[in-house]
């Protein structure tokens, strides 16, 4: 697990280059990416099943690095559904600190040692969730509502059990090993 350069090689001026704050997968001494990427469009991230593992531990690290490349665009929302009421900014608060425990956890795949408080803020303003029972109809009206206010398109990660959407799925039934 390593921290990489947010600068690109040709603007690097020295052979040591300071550590930052960007989450990565690769050895400490791997040239920062190639210049010309350019920020995904506007879209709405949709979480199903925002209050998992798998959110802390891959998601919100992967939008983050993403927003310290600044290859998201200003316009992107984020909305979390998942069972049980919240407070988004209790949301915000408790993946904050799960990246901040991965970031210290020399043993954590996303260990980086310190988080860009400027991109994590970028990224929790555009936070929000949304209590609803993915059984009923009310949460994707809902979800449908906050949707057509955002611009661009729509992409939409499942991450709860199968089960939860089998009123949802073809035939109504889902089988146990999706």
């Amino acid at each position: 697990m390593s921290t990489t350069s947010n600068t690109p090689a040709s603007e690097s001026s020295n052979a040591n280059p300071s550590r930052s704050c960007k989450v990565s997968a690769g050895p400490h001494d791997v040239p920062a990416s190639s210049a010309g990427k350019r920020p995904a469009p506007p879209c709405a991230l949709v979480i199903f099943g925002v209050g998992g593992d798998l959110t802390k531990r891959l998601l919100m690290p992967a939008l983050y690095n993403l927003a310290v490349d600044g290859l998201l665009d200003d316009g992107m929302k984020i909305i979390g559904v998942n069972h049980g009421e919240r407070e988004t900014s209790a949301w915000r608060d408790d993946l904050h600190q799960s990246l901040k425990k991965f970031a210290s956890d020399r043993a954590s795949t996303f260990h980086t040692g310190k988080l860009d408080d400027k991109s994590w803020d970028w990224v929790a303003q555009r936070l929000e969730y949304m209590a609803g029972e993915f059984e009923t109809d009310d949460v994707f009206e809902k979800l449908k509502q906050k949707l057509q206010q955002t611009p661009g398109g729509n992409v939409i990660f499942i991450s709860p059990s199968a089960l939860a959407f089998s009123s949802r799925l073809p035939n109504g039934s889902a089988k146990r090993d999706c």
